[in-house]
């Protein structure tokens, strides 16, 4: 029985979107290898230098508070006090976790990654690397591409303004680079799963992209 060239062609582009999801699939993981990683050795550092009684407290009287709210399904005005003194003690208090994560994002993300051929130890367990569409792969692609695909941005804006602003500034700046950031990430998961070429937008803007290595 010959088989038509519209079912060739049908049956090659089943096979290219397999791929592409596959591709997806293996990228999630080596994100999710690579956040735990990254995690502990950030918290790892950060031991060393943190009040833990300080960040436990603080961390327990934010999950109160929230709970509290959460279960009245009421934000009054002393409530909504509470709210922000308790989010802002515990951000001050966990300052040095965001300061370790963000060192170990640009030195994992950016050194380690341009120093080892495009690839993390994530990217390499699920045999992927990050190459340039263009020419080579350089460190400002590194850099902007991290910018866009990790929480960098937000450790680096909370880290700088904390000393400067109020408790309001500091919470609402927050929420709205983390409202933006989360934005980018939904949109980067849509257009790496849908996009022909399984480019996520950080891909896109910066002429990049993740393929699979032997």
């Amino acid at each position: 029985m010959e088989v038509s060239k519209s079912d060739k062609e049908s049956d090659k582009q089943d096979k290219s979107e397999k791929s592409d999801k596959f591709l997806f699939v293996r990228r999630l993981f080596a994100y999710l290898i690579d956040y735990l990683i990254i995690s502990f050795i950030a918290a790892f550092i950060a031991c060393a230098f943190i009040d833990g009684e300080n960040m436990i407290e603080s961390n327990e009287r934010l999950q109160k508070i929230t709970n509290e709210i959460y279960t009245s399904g009421e934000l009054d005005n002393l409530k909504y006090e509470e709210l922000i003194d308790a989010y802002y003690d515990t951000s001050r208090a966990q300052g040095i976790v965001a300061l370790c994560e963000l060192v170990v994002i640009v030195a994992y993300y950016i050194v380690y990654q341009i120093y080892n051929d495009g690839q993390t130890i994530g990217k390499k367990m699920m045999k992927l690397k990050v190459v340039s569409r263009k020419d080579e792969l350089t460190m400002n692609q590194m850099i902007f591409r991290t910018c866009l695909s990790t929480p960098m941005v937000i450790n680096l804006f909370s880290l700088f303004i904390i000393s400067f602003v109020s408790k309001y500034t500091y919470f609402y700046g927050v929420l709205f680079v983390d409202t933006i950031y989360w934005i980018i990430i939904m949109v980067s998961i849509c257009m790496a799963l849908f996009n022909k070429n399984g480019l996520a937008l950080h891909d896109k803007l910066f002429n990049t992209e993740v393929v699979k290595i032997n």
